[in-house]
Parts: structure tokens; C-alpha cells; sequence
């Protein structure tokens, strides 16, 4: 499914199964994804602000140049996902180093001062 260039502001896709769907610089500000299923989806440049990530299943999914800002990732699966080359984290809620050091490149990611500090 190719989602692309969407901009679903604020939708409710809590639960969706999105494995392998191309979001690839969808403006997803604000929408609510708990407990979905992402696996392998490309969110390249996606605009994720404040969005809710909770429980979101992200294993292998290519986040790289995505705007996390303030997302909410309580419990989200990062293994395997790809956070090179820009992505954004800074102010993400409820994010532990375990989730980002499950991820893959995660050194080249964006984060508050205070969480880079405590990856190292």
C-alpha cells in the first residue's frame, strides 16, 4: 500500500496493520498509532509530530529523516528499525536508551542533550 505524500492529520490508526506500507513523508502530526503494526514500513520524512506511537510495533521500519518530535513511544518496538541520517527525536516522550540501541544506526539520530547523554 502506498500511502505517500498523505496527510491524515490527526487520524485515528490505532491497531491498523500498516506492515510494508510506504508513508514515506506523510504528514502524520498528531495521529494516534498505538498498538499498530508497522513492521517494515517506510516512514521516511515523515512528519510524526506529536504523534502516538505507543505499543507501535516499528521493528525494521526505515525511519530515517522522520520528525518524531514530542511523539509519544511508551513501549514502541524499535528492533531492527533504521534511525540514520537525521531523524528526530528530540522530545520524545517515554523513550529509554533500550529502545533506540535496538534500533540500527541510532547514532546518527537526533535527541534531547539530556537522553544523548544517557546512550553513552
Amino acid at each position: 500500500m502506498n500511502l505517500s505524500f498523505t496527510y491524515p492529520i490527526g487520524s485515528d490508526l490505532s491497531r491498523a496493520r500498516l506492515c510494508r506500507t510506504d508513508l514515506s513523508r506523510a504528514y502524520l502530526s498528531g495521529a494516534n498509532f498505538s498498538r499498530a503494526d508497522l513492521w517494515k514500513a517506510n516512514l521516511r520524512r515523515a512528519d510524526l509530530w506529536k504523534a502516538d506511537l505507543i505499543r507501535a510495533n516499528l521493528r525494521e521500519a526505515d525511519l530515517r529523516e522522520a520528525d518524531l518530535w514530542k511523539a509519544n513511544l511508551n513501549g514502541a518496538t524499535l528492533n531492527g528499525a533504521t534511525l540514520l541520517s537525521g531523524a528526530d527525536l528530540s522530545g520524545a516522550k517515554n523513550l529509554t536508551p533500550e529502545q533506540v540501541k535496538s534500533a540500527q544506526d541510532w547514532r546518527g539520530t537526533k535527541y534531547d542533550e539530556e537522553f544523548h547523554q544517557q546512550l553513552e
